[in-house]
């Protein structure tokens, strides 16, 4: 018995090899995932030679209805990488992931729609397809639509919940919205003014691991505005975010410790 079950063994090993560790087996075997891996694999290679082959990758990824294919795909287009650049394409495919649950491609088919890619602006879709974004937790989204509320653009001015839609993109991870949304409670656009809340929000980015949302919060530390004077906790913060391969803000960041007056 155990000699034959050696023989079974010999004989679907190979086959349960086949494929693994390989996306492009693996979608050649209609594996939609393997599709998709296999034209990331492409894409994010130094040859621009691949990429018409990762355009074909996330073609077969989107067909069978993964919506990060449609959302690849359409970026290739949009940049005419690859493929001849069509926006008009690059805005149809990413509404298609949009439809399938891509909160980011609902944000990036919004501001395309917003900016009048397709010969003119469509304010009303931009504003829809933000909302959905939204609701589905991308971050860029909350925060495009929070700006289009601050300004009253396509949607009836509305201050409070342009900061509310600001924050919640904040904490989606997207750090502009962290700063508008810091903005407008710091110096009161719209809103009461209020310091600490402007600080929090910088907490939540930071807490979400946004490394400018943490120089912004230890800069206020060192200015003992909207939170308590504090050097150490603007050190600590700086310790947290400032590596060898940090930004550049770091190193005036040093140089306002050094000479931080104690209080």
């Amino acid at each position: 018995m155990s000699d034959l079950f050696g023989i079974v063994l010999l004989l679907i090993l190979p086959t349960i090899a086949a494929g693994q560790g390989d996306p492009a087996a693996d979608c050649a075997h209609g594996d939609p995932q393997g599709c998709l891996q296999a034209g990331l694999a492409l894409s994010q290679s130094n040859d621009l030679s691949k990429l018409p082959a990762a355009a074909r990758y996330f073609q077969s990824a989107c067909d069978a209805r993964v919506p990060q294919g449609c959302r690849y795909l359409a970026e290739q287009y949009r940049a005419g990488r690859g493929v001849d650049a069509d926006l008009s394409r690059a805005v149809s495919l990413y509404e298609r992931a949009c439809d399938m649950g891509d909160g980011n491609a609902c944000s990036e088919a919004g501001y395309l729609r917003q900016q009048g890619t397709l010969s003119s602006t469509d304010m009303t879709r931009a504003v829809a397809l933000y909302n959905r974004g939204c609701e589905l937790g991308d971050g860029s989204a909350c925060g495009r639509l929070g700006l289009l509320y601050r300004s009253g653009q396509g949607v009836i001015l509305d201050a409070v919940r342009a900061v509310n839609l600001l924050v919640k993109g904040c904490k989606g991870g997207t750090f502009w919205a962290c700063e508008e949304a810091a903005h407008m409670y710091d110096v009161g656009d719209g809103v009461a003014v209020d310091p600490a809340r402007a600080a929090q929000v910088y907490q939540d980015g930071c807490n979400l691991g946004l490394p400018m949302a943490c120089f912004r919060l230890g800069m206020l530390y060192l200015q003992g505005h909207g939170v308590p004077y504090s050097p150490k906790k603007a050190e600590e913060l700086y310790y947290k975010i400032c590596t060898p391969t940090a930004g550049t803000y770091c190193a005036s960041w040093y140089d306002l410790l050094l000479h931080s007056p104690p209080r």
